[in-house]
């Protein structure tokens, strides 16, 4: 009944928010639940909206602040939720531009990669926004992937939800996705935070960096796909066969919806907010490190090199 109740609060379709959040789905039902009482049309988007002000004021405010995947979760369901447009979406589904709940342009989430701020953006043409998340799309073990951020050649047959879309992507110089990625993967799964007890260095991103990197040659979803070469997700008769660049995000994912003929503007995500800055550069690694990531990111040094400088 609590999606019910939520489809006529938000004029949006509240199933796909629970089915998608799996033990997330507490948090979420609290924010139904409140919402559902609102019943004036405007309300319930303005009560969500001062809901996520009021949590980043607290966060701020609240020197124990620490990374949180529950936190974020919450954040990003309100933020899609505000977004969600159920007219819009019935209209497109209408159109035959979105089938089976995915829009005929959709996104493969290469980790690291604003991959989160592209699906709140495009959260008013499906509840998870362009992303494979619409399907049934479950995390595959504790720490392996969400079938959003698989390469689409790994994802198994018989979920071929990338039939005949445009696939697009984003990617990141190598470098940079990797200190990204340990940084996330310290402070979320090791507990490491901005605090002087547990502060992350470049002497623990190198260490880091090199045991994941080690680890992955037999577990290729170590740390929950963050270590994938980015051209893998290019391969194969469903792959990423358009790409934005990372450092230019917000003008080229823009120009690419533009072509698509979504009116859709990359917004800023307001997760991630209890994550200290990780602002180590590929000047901060010892140079075997450095070494280590140029020849283990070769082929995506090969293919977009002069992209990323």
């Amino acid at each position: 009944q609590e999606p019910v109740e939520a489809d006529q609060a938000l004029n949006i379709d509240a199933k796909p928010y629970f089915s998608m959040i799996g033990q997330w789905r507490k948090p979420l039902l609290l924010v139904m639940h409140v919402l559902a009482g609102l019943h004036d049309d405007d309300e319930p988007l303005d009560y969500a909206t001062s809901m996520l002000q009021t949590q980043q004021r607290a966060v701020k405010a609240n020197p124990a602040c620490v990374p949180s995947v529950s936190q974020d979760n919450n954040q990003t369901m309100i933020q899609m939720i505000t977004r969600s447009n159920k007219t819009l979406i019935s209209e497109l589904t209408s159109q035959g531009r979105i089938q089976d709940g995915i829009p005929d342009w959709n996104f493969v989430h290469i980790p690291k990669t604003g991959g989160d701020s592209m699906v709140i953006s495009s959260a008013p043409l499906a509840p998870v926004g362009m992303s494979l998340a619409n399907a049934k799309a479950p995390r595959l073990g504790p720490d392996q992937c969400f079938w959003s951020q698989l390469p689409p050649k790994m994802i198994p047959s018989g979920q071929e939800q990338y039939q005949g879309k445009t696939v697009f992507c984003a990617v990141r110089n190598p470098y940079e996705r990797a200190i990204s990625g340990a940084c996330h993967l310290l402070q979320y799964t090791r507990g490491y935070i901005g605090d002087a007890s547990s502060r992350l260095n470049a002497s623990l991103l190198d260490n880091f960096i090199t045991i994941q990197l080690e680890t992955y040659k037999s577990n290729k979803k170590v740390g929950t796909c963050f270590w994938i070469p980015q051209v893998e997700y290019t391969e194969g008769p469903l792959g990423c066969t358009r790409t934005i660049n990372f450092a230019h995000l917000e003008q080229e994912y823009d120009n690419l919806m533009e072509e698509a003929g979504y009116n859709l503007k990359l917004g800023r995500d307001s997760s991630h907010s209890c994550a200290a800055k990780c602002d180590y550069t590929k000047d901060d690694l010892d140079p075997s490190t450095v070494q280590l990531l140029s020849d283990f990111y070769s082929a995506d040094f090969e293919k977009w090199g002069h992209e990323f400088g």
